[in-house]
């Protein structure tokens, strides 16, 4: 007897094929069973280690045994002519087909039946009236809508964070820039990180009818991206995919998920779609890193993201959104004093500079110029330029859209701020500083009522944002209800905010101890916040104490003395002819003129 006819005699074959498919189904069935319990790398590579491992033992065990009737069985033993051979064979040839059904099926079942149950439960949804339907606004049906939630990082190593994070923000930024697709800002969308917070929950709360979410696996130069498209309506899928590249091909794979939401979303682009900007990985990855701690904040966040900036614009210097980046790290530090205001402002517009001479179209790079044109150089029509650029480049971006209103609101062009800020709050909902800025512009603007409500609108996001009490404490107080201003502003902590509004609302309410209170303030911040002393001053009335303070933080150059227009406490010097010169010396006179 020949081996091959030996090797079918003992079923050696079909042992093999019917444990390849088994494998496979098991292999399978594992993965999404470990995704689903956010089981490490080892987990998974265990089973498939042991499935690959049981491949050759399944062979061995099939030449070597057989079995019989009387149970297993050494073959030497087994009688070549055993009349139960054939039905053994047809027995191993039904395992076979049936282990074959349960494979296909479960293929079909994760390709299609998934994909038509959630059209079949939006469909009944529809029949149904339910509530859930409310979620998609009419806006949503012109236009597709979606959240870009924080992929989870799926790695051995937790310090592949920002790898996993940095991943779904470029995916975030590259669908953004389809015009007919409306996106939710990233500070919005990342609010929900760590989270444990339905999809549909989400979509409601950011008001678009899908959510993207996934994970990712970094294991060397290999990457693993899972990614499901979820309807806000059902929570069903849309798709689920997983992809498995290099760190060479990720770009690619930014722009194949892409399509695939375009397609599943059914949009008809009027242009090309959009692609990912292709660059060494290295340079990738650290430029990841770098605007991971530049979004997480703070003295050493700041730091951290200048050395992985500066690492991966040494290997390539000629990569703009570095240069962008390092910008607005410097343009942070310079904000709060954490290096020389002046030379940090000089840092960010060389930097902002150098990453539009590589990429004039570079939208993030024209606002970190126009901030420093602005809080840094006082020239304002510097400013409403570099922002105009960048609004003509992404005018659906609401950093964008927040750099047109601080322009506007500096200059008093409240209507504008307000509806620049309106439009970012529909793409950044949950973003409390855009907040705070909408609230503070309507306060401006005079519109006492809508500046109460988007304050305590900001509240019931966050009852302990620093300013959000004092901020409306400054509202109760502007309609001259100075006792119940009072209560409000003093739920925040102390600061320099808190206890400027606070100090005027005693002067206001004209208690005994109010003088005191002045004294103690200040003490405090007289030298080191000369604007706000200048607003206190300027409330009780001693307009030449004012003006000297003013002239301290115009000698400093005080951040906050661009909003020297806005301020509703400077009323007692408006008619000194020193405010006049001083507005004509920051530029702001013609602006004060025409409000």
């Amino acid at each position: 007897m020949s081996f091959v006819n030996e090797l079918k005699r003992r079923n050696v074959f079909r042992v093999g094929i019917a444990y390849v498919i088994a494998a496979w189904l098991i292999a399978q069935v594992a993965a999404l069973a470990l995704e689903s319990f956010a089981a490490p790398d080892w987990v998974i590579k265990t089973v498939l280690f042991l499935l690959v491992l049981g491949f050759p033992l399944a062979l061995l065990l099939a030449w070597a045994f057989e079995l019989t009737p009387e149970g297993l069985r050494r073959d030497s033993s087994a009688d070549t002519d055993d009349p139960g051979g054939a039905k053994r064979t047809r027995g191993l040839d039904q395992l076979i087909i049936l282990v074959l059904v349960l494979a296909v099926a479960y293929f079909s079942y994760d390709k299609f039946v998934l994909s038509s149950a959630s059209d079949d439960a939006a469909a009944i949804a529809d029949a149904s009236g339910e509530s859930e339907q409310e979620m998609v606004t009419e806006a949503d049906q012109v236009r597709p809508s979606i959240a870009v939630l924080p992929f989870v990082n799926m790695s051995d190593d937790p310090a592949n964070e920002y790898f996993a994070e940095g991943i779904s923000e470029e995916l975030l930024n590259l669908l953004a820039r389809i015009p007919e697709l409306q996106v939710a800002a990233r500070t919005s969308s990342f609010s929900f990180k760590g989270k444990d917070t339905q999809a549909t929950e989400i979509a409601r709360e950011l008001n678009v009818a899908h959510v993207l979410e996934g994970s990712v696996r970094k294991s060397g130069d290999r990457v693993r991206i899972t990614v499901q498209l979820i309807k806000a309506t059902d929570g069903y899928h849309v798709f689920s995919q997983n992809y498995d590249r290099t760190l060479e091909d990720i770009f690619l794979l930014q722009d194949e998920i892409a399509a695939s939401v375009v397609a599943a979303l059914r949009i008809t682009l009027l242009g090309e779609q959009p692609k990912a900007d292709v660059v060494d990985a290295e340079v990738y990855a650290l430029y990841l890193k770098g605007r991971y701690f530049n979004n997480l904040k703070g003295k050493e966040n700041w730091e951290n993201a200048i050395v992985a900036i500066k690492e991966a614009l040494a290997i390539d210097p000629s990569y703009a959104p570095a240069w962008s980046e390092l910008s607005t790290t410097y343009r942070y530090q310079a904000n709060i004093a954490l290096i020389d205001r002046d030379e940090g402002m000089e840092l960010a517009r060389a930097a902002a500079e150098k990453a539009l001479l590589l990429d004039e179209n570079l939208a993030s790079a024209w606002i970190s110029l126009s901030y420093v044109k602005s809080l840094g150089d006082w020239d304002w029509a510097g400013a409403a330029e570099a922002v105009q650029k960048a609004r003509e480049l992404e005018p659906r971006n609401a950093d964008v859209l927040n750099g047109v209103a601080s322009i506007a609101t500096i200059l008093g062009r409240y209507d504008q701020a307000i509806n620049a800020l309106q439009a970012a709050a529909e793409l950044d909902p949950l973003n409390q500083s855009a907040l705070n800025s909408l609230g503070l512009t309507y306060m401006y603007a005079g519109q006492l009522d809508d500046a109460e409500s988007t304050f305590r609108q900001l509240l019931q996001l966050n009852p302990q944002y620093p300013w959000g009490h004092a901020n409306l404490g400054e509202v109760i107080l502007l309609r001259g209800q100075a006792q119940e201003a009072l209560l409000e502003i003093r739920q925040n902590p102390p600061n320099l905010v808190r206890d400027t509004i606070e100090v005027i609302a005693l002067i206001s309410l004209g208690e005994e101890d109010s003088e005191n209170a002045v004294a103690a303030y200040l003490q405090s911040w007289e030298q080191s916040a000369a604007f706000w002393a200048a607003q206190v001053y300027s409330y009780l009335g001693n307009v030449d104490d004012a003006f000297e303070s003013l002239e301290r933080a115009y000698a400093q150059r005080e951040i906050s003395l661009v909003f020297l227009l806005n301020t509703p406490f400077f009323e007692n010097l408006e008619d000194d002819p020193r405010w006049d010169a001083l507005l004509d010396r920051m530029g702001l006179l013609d602006a004060y003129l025409a409000n």
